[in-house]
């Protein structure tokens, strides 16, 4: 009677074992099989993303319905600070990044459409200024966070807009950071930095003439930019209207005083005897036609 027990106790155990055992190897060969599953469709998926990357890169091709000639100006003026965009206004929510990606996929596209067509068309990024006020960034007068993003950004040139005129911090700021960082690029015609701003004011300064304060005064930036192109050249003037209240470090000329100042005349004169010169050196500055434009 033990012994029967026994034996039915252990061929029960054997049986039991027996179906552990095919469970175990029919989870292995699951195991195996959900592992190819997944490796097919890792597999395929990869091939998704390179597809769906290829995609989103064609995509990306600017196609702009846009009237392009030789000569083309993205201009960017009044951004306030705004440099994170305006989420509170949908239909104007563009940050400086996109405005970045957007000058390199416009540049990108004509420099395509160059190669197609055999013209020569040219692309300029100008910052016309007032990018002060508007947001915590820079609504104290405080350029130290803003200046950095400004800075950041590819600009062909630049000029300056009266809110950055009202402080002098930020005009000091500007000298230090951003001239160092466009150098001849910074276009002010018609704004004069006083190189006397660091002196200190005593009796023998009270007593200077006036052709002497007068003497001290520079221009802020660069009178005039010339941007040398595929096979055109831009001259580029930067003008401050004649604002009331600008800082006490610098003067604001007026226009009709700037345009009638011999530099000015000499450039425009420069200009003319070079246009009727059959001079072909490639290394004069002044060779190529010159197409005025104020910023």
């Amino acid at each position: 009677m033990m012994w029967i027990i026994r034996k039915r106790w252990c061929n029960h155990n054997r049986r039991r074992f027996d179906d552990q055992s095919s469970v175990f190897f029919i989870g292995i060969v699951l195991l195996i099989f959900l592992t190819f599953l997944v490796t097919v469709t890792t597999a395929d998926n990869n091939t998704d993303v390179v597809k769906s990357n290829a995609d989103v890169n064609n995509s990306l091709l600017m196609k702009p319905n846009l009237p392009f000639g030789d000569i083309n100006l993205l201009v960017v003026s009044d951004v306030h600070s705004f440099v994170g965009g305006h989420p509170h206004e949908p239909d104007r929510n563009a940050d400086y990044g996109d405005l970045y990606s957007f000058h390199e996929r416009l540049k990108e596209y004509i420099n395509n459409n160059n190669q197609m067509d055999g013209r020569s068309r040219d692309l300029w990024l100008l910052n016309n200024g007032d990018w002060l006020h508007g947001t915590g960034l820079a609504m104290d007068g405080n350029a130290t966070n803003l200046l950095p993003i400004i800075t950041a950004m590819p600009w062909d040139a630049l000029s300056m807009g009266n809110h950055e005129a009202i402080y002098s911090d930020v005009l000091q700021d500007m000298k230090e950071s951003m001239l160092p960082k466009f150098p001849g690029k910074y276009i002010t015609s018609n704004v004069l930095w006083k190189n006397n701003n660091n002196t200190t004011s005593d009796n023998t300064n009270n007593n200077k003439e006036h052709d002497q304060d007068q003497e001290q005064l520079q221009p802020f930036g660069e009178r005039y930019q010339l941007l040398k192109g595929r096979n055109s050249t831009v001259l580029v003037f930067g003008f401050l209207y004649d604002m009331e209240r600008p800082s006490s470090t610098i003067q604001v000329v007026p226009v009709e005083e700037t345009i009638e100042e011999d530099w000015f005349r000499d450039i425009l004169t420069s200009n003319n005897n070079n246009d009727n010169d059959n001079d072909n050196d490639n290394d004069n500055d002044n060779d190529n036609s010159i197409f005025k434009k104020e910023i």
